[in-house]
């Protein structure tokens, strides 16, 4: 948006048709105010002017949220990314980028966008920054206050990382680490999450990873000595200073940590670039199965270490997903829930209709949405034999959990954090009981081996046919 700022001031001919005059076009006032009225007009329109301002994910996706365009490259690794695809189709020796618009257009940048900005930026972009992966800025979280707070971590931890240096987007080995990892920033024990199965509770705490004062307070985390004050209360991984998950991974904009209760750690984390976990299924790196990331196909990308996953019964799984999707990701299913009438969610026709094309999906593409609905033995098993060391079970995971920490002397608890509700909670009142014969047949076919490799009943389609007919 701040670049469509730049464009649209140096063309003086859309400047003389709307009687705007400039004396400074650095000014960052005038730059905010017009993001604010050029959002405010695409959202409202569709363009900001003379076909600008259109949300990136229409180029990419159509309406039912497939994706039509074969290869997405990002501005961000343009030069790296437009080659590789060059070489990939032979056009490498007749083709090369011109950056000619690649280059900063002014002085203002990101930290100059005022909260309202950022709001308004949010807002026209929202799917935008979901389907391809941007990080939201919280609108009002100081900039200022923000690298002041960094300073004062650093100062803090000065004692415990002497021997520590920053070097780009990683770190050199340091033994005063709480919890070292290795060259490939792995841990001794690595975590391997499968979504919907209680992974975010192992790794941090409800929102904490985009609002640091969501969690306790605005200083609660961003120095150790405060961290030490709070640490009976606050024990999620990230919080000890384990890079488990989303926390391993580096924002987009910048090569910072996903992950804000681990910053008073940063000194000693070895903070990973998306490019060396990119997955070969459409999913998150922290979503991907260990044998499936492209630079490593076919080869558990956590060899060397201790690897712990955690399951559940596939026909929760799926009514799981099923009501995160709408409750938690409704823009993902617009179409949908625009649609909705009032208690439609909990209509078991409506559930099992969504499952089966749910499942449908996931046997044919490996996902249903987002590295979401991948059949869990595939983070588990490879040729019918186990590489996970440890298959926690998410039914008993309290004390399964506790366990594991135990035997590994972590300092960890676990906190519930992104939990959707299951029947008997407010807003939800389906369960297994509800699925019907098709949903059962389809899950079955769908899990798969899940049930045998981690002890599941699998139901019988026909038996619920005969109870319905009853």
């Amino acid at each position: 948006m701040i670049s469509e700022y730049y464009t649209f001031v140096k063309k003086k001919s859309l400047l003389q048709e709307r009687n705007i005059v400039i004396t400074d076009i650095d000014d960052v006032n005038f730059m905010n105010e017009w993001i604010v009225n050029a959002a405010d007009t695409a959202m409202k329109k569709g363009v900001c002017y003379a076909g600008h301002c259109i949300p990136m994910h229409k180029y990419v996706y159509d309406t039912n949220g497939k994706r039509v365009i074969t290869h997405v490259l990002k501005v961000e690794h343009l030069e790296e990314e437009f080659r590789d695809l060059m070489k990939r189709y032979k056009l490498s020796s007749s083709v090369t980028l011109e950056d000619a618009h690649m280059r900063k257009e002014g002085v203002l940048g990101v930290e100059d966008l005022s909260p309202k900005a950022i709001e308004k930026i949010n807002e026209w972009g929202k799917l935008d920054f979901d389907y391809f992966g941007y990080e939201m800025r919280n609108p009002y979280y100081d900039e200022t206050s923000k690298k002041n707070e960094e300073k004062s971590t650093v100062s803090d931890t000065t004692a415990v990382a002497a021997n520590s240096k920053k070097n780009g987007p990683d770190v050199v080995d340091d033994t005063s680490a709480p919890f070292p990892q290795n060259e490939r920033g792995l841990h001794k024990l690595e975590f391997v999450h499968i979504a919907k199965t209680g992974g975010t509770s192992i790794e941090l705490a409800g929102k904490s990873r985009i609002y640091p004062y969501d969690t306790f307070s605005a200083f609660a985390f961003y120095s150790l000595s405060s961290y030490i004050c709070f640490r009976d209360q606050f024990q999620t991984a990230s919080q000890v200073g384990i890079a488990w998950g989303i926390c391993k991974f580096e924002e987009y904009w910048s090569w910072e940590t996903r992950c804000k209760p681990i910053l008073p750690f940063r000194e000693h984390i070895k903070i990973q670039q998306f490019d060396a976990w990119k997955c070969a299924q459409k999913a998150w790196p922290w979503h991907c199965p260990p044998h499936n990331y492209e630079s490593q196909q076919g080869v558990n990308k956590f060899e060397g270490v201790d690897t712990f996953t955690v399951v559940r019964n596939p026909y929760n799984l799926m009514i799981s997903e099923y009501y995160y999707l709408f409750q938690k990701k409704p823009h993902l299913v617009k179409d949908l829930v625009e649609n909705m009438n009032d208690g439609e969610l909990n209509d078991p026709k409506f559930m099992n209709k969504w499952i089966v094309d749910a499942a449908n999906r996931a046997i044919k593409d490996g996902h249903c949405y987002y590295a979401h609905c991948i059949p869990q033995h595939k983070f588990a098993y490879v040729d019918g034999n186990r590489f996970i060391d440890h298959v926690l079970k998410m039914e008993n995971l309290d004390d399964e959990f506790s366990a594991l920490m135990e035997r590994y002397q972590l300092p960890v608890k676990l906190m519930h954090a992104n939990k959707t509700p299951m029947k008997g909670v407010s807003g939800t009142k389906l369960g297994v009981e509800d699925l019907s014969e098709e949903a059962i047949m389809k899950i079955n076919e769908w899990a798969g081996p899940d049930f045998e490799y981690f002890g599941y009943e699998k139901l019988d389609p026909s038996s619920k046919a005969k109870k319905s007919r009853q």
